[in-house]
């Protein structure tokens, strides 16, 4: 008998119908024999009643500048509010679930709200419950600390929580279950020719995180690699497709996927020393990008900020706001020959014109200002046939 950490996102506990299926998975497993820890994520997307956006947009609509704390507490509703009603329905078919906030299961954080980080997790609860019998349902996304500070690890960090319990409760096996059938070539809303990936290591999934792939988060990837005896799965709620397995085993060579990030600030010119030094501070890295002129790349989550000390050092800036950016990404993506000049001719004939590139061991990526969808999927069907 092991211990299976099943982690269900909000598409998976939207609506009744979806939550039937959450439900049957947790009791095949539990039908096995293995004990059965469930992470939970708020219900649905922006727009949806209980989502975690919709609740955010609320508070900021009283107050654009809402404190993060506040803002963290907001944004921990959701969770709740779907593990209570997954907790309540698995009580109802006859089993001893039972509901506890990340700070509950023992997840204790950094105290950075907004975008903490897990500093351990005390799994004696969690472990004590388990040997009662008892089904955990635990709250996506979120720890605490010890002075009992609600904090949020980042957006799509249920990821995370899955992850890192699995981790430390030594679990056989974690399951990541979403709305697709597991990893893909490209996000397949806009891939049109995307395929799943049956075998991805960490080291490809973490990349294709990073550079935009809606796949996992990149922490709960990272977290994965610290106990490669764990399977990690990512799989769909509402099939019986075996999905992706993400592990240390039968690194790829050659291309793994395609991921699109649109919406990328391009800032042209140097830096102040006196931006450089307040940037610094904050903690915001851009990337150089190795141009005849200066330019680097904000990340759109730094973007905001990035203006605002830009202000406050009395500079303005030439900024590209409408650019995105393609990147290949494949364990030893720097070794295919000629692999730059046929992503440049490839875009070149189709009229897409490309700002800048970049080569790394494992990623290629473009920088363009129009057709990104497009590029993208281009590229997917030169490379990923």
């Amino acid at each position: 008998m092991g211990i299976i950490v099943k982690k269900f996102g909000g598409t998976s506990v939207s609506a009744p119908e979806v939550r039937e299926q959450v439900y049957a998975k947790i009791e095949s497993e539990l039908a096995t024999g293995n004990q059965v820890v469930a992470v939970i994520s708020a219900m649905g997307r922006r727009g949806a009643p209980y989502a975690t956006d919709t609740i955010l947009d609320m508070i900021l609509a009283e107050n654009p500048d809402a404190r993060q704390r506040e803002l963290d507490f907001a944004a921990v509703c959701g969770e709740f509010l779907a593990g209570c009603v997954v907790s309540a329905s698995l009580q109802k078919r006859g089993h001893k679930a039972v509901y506890l906030s990340g700070l509950q299961a023992g997840i204790i954080c950094n105290g950075v709200y907004g975008d903490a980080r897990i500093m351990e997790i005390r799994t004696d609860h969690l472990l004590g419950l388990l040997q009662e019998g008892y089904l955990p349902i635990v709250a996506g996304g979120q720890g605490g600390t010890d002075a009992g500070e609600i904090c949020t690890l980042g957006r799509g960090s249920s990821d995370t929580s899955g992850v890192a319990l699995g981790v430390a409760l030594q679990a056989e096996r974690t399951e990541i279950f979403t709305d697709v059938d597991g990893i893909m070539t490209g996000d397949p809303r806009i891939i049109n020719n995307a395929r799943i990936i049956r075998q991805l290591s960490y080291e490809n999934c973490i990349e294709m995180a990073y550079q935009g792939a809606k796949v996992m988060h990149p922490r709960a990837v990272e977290t994965a690699a610290l106990l490669p005896t764990m399977e990690l799965y990512v799989r769909s709620t509402t099939s019986n497709d075996p999905g992706t397995l993400v592990c240390s085993r039968g690194e790829q060579t050659g291309l793994a996927g395609v991921a699109l990030q649109e919406n990328q600030h391009l800032v042209q010119g140097s830096l102040s020393k006196d931006l450089q030094e307040r940037m610094a501070v904050e903690e915001i890295i851009p990337l150089p990008l190795k141009t005849k002129e200066p330019l680097l790349a904000v990340a759109a989550k730094e973007y905001k900020r990035f203006i605002a000390l830009a202000q406050q050092s009395g500079v303005n800036y030439p900024l590209i706001n409408n650019a995105a950016k393609i990147s290949l990404v494949g364990t030893g993506i720097s070794q295919i020959p000629d692999l730059e000049e046929r992503c440049r001719k490839a875009l070149q004939q189709a009229g897409i014109p490309i700002l800048y590139s970049h080569t790394t061991a494992i990623s290629h990526s473009v920088w363009v200002v129009a057709q990104a969808v497009e590029g993208a999927n281009l590229l997917h069907d030169l490379l990923l046939p």
